[in-house]
């Protein structure tokens, strides 16, 4: 990432997530350079929220007592239209598609031509880790999936086949192997995530460009190889991501047909995380994949911790481990870079061990036949809505303050001397626009409502998986610990200061 702010509570010395519940001290919450005072002390609001987790459970369990489906959860549909129609086809061409491409080739041609000595004033940076990562999640999990709309890998894949089978070419393509599933997807997202946790040069302007050519490459080789939707389901890592994250929103779209056997696109509306339920179980890629992106948004909160810093400083101080950092480095571009690849996948390993360990306890809770698999890529899809408050908390601060710098960057993309093309190239960050009081309070409410999410979502699949009320309740005792400890935990991560 470019910035790392966020809004924390002060806290002191080194303390365990355990400790750091018991103890009643008093804290403090900072924020670019503001203090907040909490009303009561931290470990009530850790207290509290793990509260909130059980009693929605107790509520949920009254309340939902057989199985439902998304369409009894309240879906409505709001619009919809043939899928040939061409009033829509050319309204998403010229409005979406074409300044998506636009967009995708200059950015790039900034990456490489514009200024390169500060990232701040070269418009790349900002805008792939500020407006496109951390806003473009934002809008997926809470309004809807517009990746799929404005992909420039997809809309020029689509394009180019356009072109080939204009001129009846008909080029080789292999059938995807079963085998393979989603794993190119999961490699992808890994060493994206790591790009963003670790790598030094990630705002580095021209290597960003680089990276972002080679992953064009390897898409549009995929889609060659497989087929545009087919490498788009299994090997474009993004369209994953942004469809998962989706699965939490508010609106919907898809493809159906109606009663009279037309083709329609319908967008439709539903309450938050309903989308969830209709994730029917997939791989262990698919496992992995949503794994990866929990530790990549947890591990981006504990990496500026206090509690993070003495484990790196431990690992720097022991002779046997020193000289392996150290060669490390010099491949890396610095130790920072190997303390936090090893520590995302410490993390990483942690969450996909306890993960494991709670879908056996679910499946010896319920007394059913399933396997640990079978349960784990089932609930897996519980996580999500934790996932996503966990981004929203970390970055919401972030986006509203570091956003601002789009604003100068349009005016001057390329970081030229004197270049003001909309009369914006003077505009300051104005730091003050939220204050830490606002920042604790959504952060802490955004983990609290994910959590409870997460146990609506897992209640609800329980009743599908597990014949009868009370062997779903039994399945979900090991679940409800786990939200619970893991709410107290993300709760004491947001309460830490800064490090970096």
């Amino acid at each position: 990432m470019i910035y790392r702010p966020m809004s924390y509570l002060k806290a002191t010395g080194h303390f365990l997530p355990l400790l750091a519940i018991l103890l009643p001290t008093p804290a403090f919450a900072h924020a670019f350079g503001q203090r907040y005072d909490l009303p009561l002390p931290l470990s009530y609001y850790i207290v509290g929220g793990g509260i909130a987790v059980l009693a929605s459970f107790i509520i949920m369990a009254l309340v939902f007592v057989r199985p439902r489906d998304e369409n009894e959860l309240s879906i409505r549909q709001i619009a919809s239209w043939p899928l040939d129609a061409r009033g829509p086809l050319y309204a998403k061409f010229f409005l979406l598609e074409i300044p998506a491409v636009f967009t995708f080739a200059f950015l790039i041609y900034a990456g490489f031509d514009g200024f390169q000595r500060s990232p701040t004033l070269n418009i790349l940076p900002t805008m792939v880790w500020v407006i496109w990562w951390v806003g473009f999640a934002f809008i997926a999990a809470l309004v809807g999936n517009i990746w799929d709309a404005i992909n420039p890998w997809s809309i020029i894949g689509r394009w180019v086949g356009l072109v080939i089978k204009a001129l009846g070419w008909r080029p080789p393509q292999f059938a995807y192997p079963k085998w393979l599933s989603a794993w190119p997807a999961v490699i992808l997202f890994a060493a994206f995530a790591w790009m963003e946790i670790a790598w030094p040069s990630r705002i580095v302007p021209a290597k960003l460009a680089t990276v972002i050519l080679v992953y064009s490459g390897i898409t549009w080789v995929g889609m060659a190889w497989f087929g545009r939707k087919t490498w788009l389901a299994h090997g474009e890592t993004f369209t994953m991501f942004f469809s998962t994250f989706s699965r939490f929103a508010l609106f919907a779209g898809r493809a159906s047909v109606d009663e009279n056997g037309d083709g329609r696109y319908e967008i439709l509306v539903r309450p938050p995380s309903v989308g969830l339920l209709g994730a029917a179980p997939k791989s262990l890629a698919h496992l992995t994949f949503i794994l990866l992106i929990f530790s990549t948004v947890t591990f981006d909160g504990i990496a500026e911790t206090p509690f993070w810093q003495g484990i790196a400083d431990w690992f720097a101080q022991q002779d046997a481990i020193w000289p392996i950092l150290l060669n490390l480095s010099y491949i890396m571009g610095g130790t920072a870079g190997v303390n936090l690849t090893l520590g995302f996948i410490l993390v990483f390993s942690t969450f996909l061990m306890v993960y494991l360990t709670f879908a056996l306890l679910i499946k010896l809770a319920s007394g059913h036949s399933n396997t640990v698999t079978e349960v784990a890529t089932l609930f897996v899809y519980s996580l999500v809505p934790i996932a996503i408050a966990y981004h929203l908390a970390h970055f919401l601060p972030f986006l509203l303050i570091f956003g601002q710098s789009i604003i100068p960057l349009i005016s001057n993309p390329l970081g030229v001397e004197g270049v003001d093309i909309f009369g914006t190239a003077d505009y300051r960050i104005n730091i003050n626009l939220i204050g830490a009081k606002f920042s604790w309070i959504a952060s802490a409410l955004a983990i609290v409502i994910g959590h409870i999410a997460a146990v609506f979502v897992a209640h609800i699949m329980a009743l599908r998986l597990f014949s009868g009320h009370r062997s779903a309740l039994s399945s979900q005792l090991p679940m409800l610990i786990l939200m619970i400890a893991y709410t107290m935990l993300s709760l004491w991560i947001l309460a830490q200061p800064v490090v970096e």
